[in-house]
């Protein structure tokens, strides 16, 4: 059983690593750095593509909501999609792992590879290093963890283990 939740596990961080560096469907296009130096487009990046200031992308994203006639695709999937995408993690790291039982382990673990992603796409310039992703992102994890170990999900996931 044990096995099957690694391989799961496995196939959800390769997943993860391709939406979050590969997938044109999440503006990860190619930088041509034919036409333009490695330094340009880091410069670049960080003059129009780097959000430090906490909400402002949430807000952003929350103003198309408002707006009649505009498609709201891109809003649902920056908000949504950054909230969902990390919340598996705390559910396979109680699973798989001894250390993740620990809450600060565990939120401090995630909150370094939330970052080191940010920072990863910003040097890689495969997306843009925003902090609503990471505030995004960690709560989605907070929530997920909070729901796992509070809850009665925490007694089966320690049945699942057992077996």
């Amino acid at each position: 059983m044990r096995l099957m939740w690694s391989v799961l596990f496995l196939f959800y961080i390769f997943q993860m690593i391709y939406m979050l560096f590969f997938a044109s469907e999440f503006a990860r296009d190619y930088v041509d750095l034919r036409s333009q130096s490695y330094a340009n487009a880091l410069r670049m990046q960080w003059e129009y593509g780097t959000n430090l200031k906490p909400f402002a992308t949430i807000r952003q994203m929350m103003l198309i909501f408002e707006i009649p006639g505009i498609s709201n695709q891109i809003a649902i999937m920056n908000l949504f999609g950054n909230f969902i995408a990390f919340m598996p993690f705390p559910f396979f790291l109680l699973l798989l792992t001894k250390w993740a039982k620990c809450p600060l382990r565990l939120l401090f673990s995630m909150a370094v590879l939330i970052m080191m992603v940010e920072v990863t796409q910003f040097f890689t310039l495969s997306g843009t290093m925003d902090i609503d992703d990471f505030i995004l992102n960690f709560a989605g994890v907070l929530l997920s963890y909070t729901l796992i170990r509070f809850t009665p999900l925490y007694r089966y996931l320690q049945y699942l283990i057992q077996k």
